[in-house]
């Protein structure tokens, strides 16, 4: 999921990528345990609350 959404970006464009955390857990992470889901090593990330839907995980 995260190299074809990232492969896919637009060079020079804001992109968003949501990932809810259950779609963490439904891929067998320990949930009680995690205490970093995701590391991205990217430069000018801002974390911010995004409005979109977060019930279904995307494969």
């Amino acid at each position: 999921m995260l190299t074809r959404t990232i492969n896919a970006a637009k060079s020079g464009e804001w992109n968003v990528l949501a990932v809810p955390l259950k779609c963490f857990a439904a891929r067998g992470a320990d949930m009680k345990t995690l205490s970093v889901p995701l590391v991205l090593s990217i430069s000018d990330v801002p974390l911010d609350y995004v409005s979109v839907p977060m019930d279904k995980c995307r494969d």
